[in-house]
């Protein structure tokens, strides 16, 4: 069974901790509010594969990395991407599992995406493959950036090999 969790929830107990540990006596700053309400916004338009609204989240010169995605996407693409991506896999979902603010304008993310692969991705590394019905569970992390009550970058991590065996399109014990 997998929990989801969403990142309203995660926001309130990470700065719990923070607490507890004295890293952060004096408390969030309006900035990493202001920050953290744009990072919920975003992860819900993820959640409810409402690309429009991910799109939207980036400031025009903003950027996507991800390894999914075959590199760095512009701002004026990651609506196309994510609208591709909810696509192929319907039943996307991403499970915030920890968020925590560096600074005013960086947050560092641990999540675990779940999904399954049922129609093909228009464009992309995968794109023309014959989608295998396989599932993923994906754990990774992302470094958001935002400025302005925007993000500048996303940039995620995760084990791309994983992800390629859990999909079905490598086998890496075929000799």
């Amino acid at each position: 069974m997998t929990t989801r969790t969403n990142a309203s929830a995660i926001w309130p107990a990470a700065f719990a901790a923070a607490l507890a540990l004295g890293a952060c006596a004096q408390g969030p700053t309006p900035q990493q509010n202001a920050m953290m309400n744009v990072f919920t916004n975003y992860k819900a338009a993820w959640n409810g594969h409402d690309a429009k609204a991910i799109g939207a989240a980036f400031q025009a010169d903003g950027t996507y990395t991800s390894p999914a995605a075959g590199g760095t996407i512009p701002a004026a693409g990651v609506a196309g991407f994510t609208q591709g991506l909810f696509a192929a896999m319907p039943d996307f979902h991403v499970n915030v599992v920890s968020v925590d603010p560096t600074d005013d304008n960086h947050v560092a993310e641990q999540w675990v995406v779940t999904g399954t692969w049922t129609q093909p991705f228009p464009a992309g590394p995968l794109a023309g493959a014959t989608p295998t019905k396989k599932a993923i569970h994906l754990p990774g992390s992302s470094f958001i950036e935002f400025k302005d009550g925007k993000i500048v970058s996303d940039t995620l991590y995760f084990d791309q090999m994983a992800f390629l065996t859990q999909l079905g399109v490598i086998n890496p014990n075929k000799k």
